[in-house]
């Protein structure tokens, strides 16, 4: 974190509130205090200190404690601090969907380009997100897709067989098979 000037050359308060924040935190986290260590976050997320791309891992670090409306939080500066990017955009879902808020995860998804961050992956975090949800269809393309563009992963080839009755698609469970 670095210490931007104030108009009149002086360092800004809430940096410098920020930075307490973090050497606090940094003690909790040394200390295993996690009441300490949530009041930390809670603190930075108040003040929106300018944490850049470290927000997307104080947003985990709130998640590992149990603390998802504050991780939400978190990772909504590391989006706005990252400009909106799709690849932010794409850590946000990964880590909704970690936290179980798999239908906000899939609709974070469903705005985000093809290719983000890259198409095997996209398809296959959307094809899962969508097998979850229910919407069986969309799942089978986007897993359909995950396999053509990622022949060797297993994740995706499993995704696809629990998309489908293998007993009704002889085709799809020999091509399952063949994939190994």
């Amino acid at each position: 974190m670095t210490l931007p000037p104030s108009k009149s050359g002086e360092t800004d308060r809430d940096t410098v509130a920020a930075l307490r924040l973090v050497h606090q935190l940094q003690q909790a986290l040394r200390q295993s205090d996690r009441a300490q260590l949530v009041y930390c976050l809670k603190q930075l997320v108040v003040l929106r200190a300018p944490m850049g791309d470290q927000w997307q891992a104080l947003a985990h670090l709130a998640a590992q404690n149990g603390e998802l409306s504050l991780a939400r939080e978190a990772i909504d500066l590391f989006v706005e601090a990252s400009g909106n990017s799709p690849l932010a955009q794409y850590q946000k879902a990964a880590l909704l969907e970690q936290s179980g808020a798999l239908r906000d995860a899939y609709d974070v998804m469903r705005t985000l380009p093809d290719n983000a961050p890259d198409p095997a992956a996209n398809a296959f975090s959307r094809g899962t997100a969508a097998l979850f949800l229910g919407e069986i269809g969309e799942a089978r393309r986007r897993l359909e897709i995950a396999t053509r563009r990622r022949q060797e992963s297993g994740a995706a080839w499993l995704s696809l067989a629990m998309s489908a009755n293998l007993a009704d698609e002889p085709e799809l469970a020999q091509t399952i098979i063949g994939a190994e």
